[in-house]
């Protein structure tokens, strides 16, 4: 089998060194299936749109000489540095058992990479048997690397996941606390507003004892008001009538002065007469 050696022999006979690499290239294709191309670009090279790939027959001269060809699909700017593929159906490829290789071919007919050589045709049992178990081997190898590199993410994740749970337990464990607290602190006001539910209902009980108090209280105060206007009237009455007896009691008195100046006078009088009487019988 034709190495890396023939890539360069045909890049170095179309004039440039290869900007574009294939890879994973079989030694044989199975005919009768489809066959996926694998690729990828260098830094340095920019794909155009006009851009294709095909499949030529080893010793080609001209890339006029192409079995068949695909157009190569315009990447993305991000999608510049990944892998690229296109699929050459199985229709449309060779069905003898020459050696073939992929070439990619730029807008302006220069040739910016080749693949190795490869063949469309049967392998024989034992180059089956090694290829497959080679195949296997690869695929087992891989897988194994792929496991690692997942237990390797799992032992981290599982790290990262450990620190979060107790990072997690901690804040649960302060919301629980507080939590209690609020409880507690609920409870307590319950209590509280049970107390001033009760103080309430008593300071109402009391307000209300308080009006019927204060009712009454004015009712007495009315009467007291009405006692006291009748009083009033009673004492001014009572003024009248002592201003009317002391009037009396010292016209009263007036009189029975006139009274006793007259019976004083009469009195002078009777004993004079009685003397007059006693002078004369003597």
């Amino acid at each position: 089998m034709m190495d890396d050696s023939f890539i360069a022999t045909v890049l170095a006979g179309c004039g440039g060194s290869s900007q574009v690499l294939f890879n994973g290239v079989e030694d044989f294709y199975v005919p009768g299936g489809d066959v996926t191309c694998r690729y990828s670009f260098t830094r340095q090279f920019n794909p155009r749109h006009s851009d294709w790939i095909g499949i030529f027959k080893v010793g080609w001269e001209t890339i006029k000489d192409y079995y068949t060809y695909m157009w190569v699909p315009m990447p993305s700017p991000e999608e510049l540095t990944t892998q690229q593929e296109v699929l050459f159906k199985a229709y449309y490829l060779p069905k003898d058992g020459e050696n073939y290789q992929f070439c990619y071919v730029d807008e302006d007919g220069k040739v910016q990479g080749a693949s190795t050589p490869f063949q469309f045709c049967s392998k024989s049992e034992e180059d089956m048997l090694i290829v497959t178990t080679q195949d296997k081997v690869e695929e087992m190898e891989q897988r194994t690397a792929e496991l690692l590199r997942e237990n390797q993410e799992l032992k981290e994740n599982c790290t990262n996941l450990h620190q979060q749970n107790t990072d997690v337990q901690a804040k649960l464990q302060r919301k629980q606390d507080k939590v209690e607290k609020i409880g507690q602190l609920a409870k307590e006001l319950l209590l509280v507003n049970q107390k001033l539910k009760e103080n309430c209902t008593s300071l109402c009980q009391q307000k209300s004892d308080a009006k019927a108090e204060l009712r009454r209280e004015q009712g007495k105060v009315e009467k007291i008001g009405q006692l006291a206007k009748e009083l009033l009237l009673v004492n001014q009455k009572l003024k009248e009538n002592c201003t009317s007896l002391c009037q009396q009691k010292s016209d009263a008195k007036a009189e029975l002065q006139k009274e006793q100046v007259q019976m004083l006078a009469r009195g002078e009088l009777g004993i004079r007469h009685i003397r007059m009487q006693c002078l004369t019988q003597c």
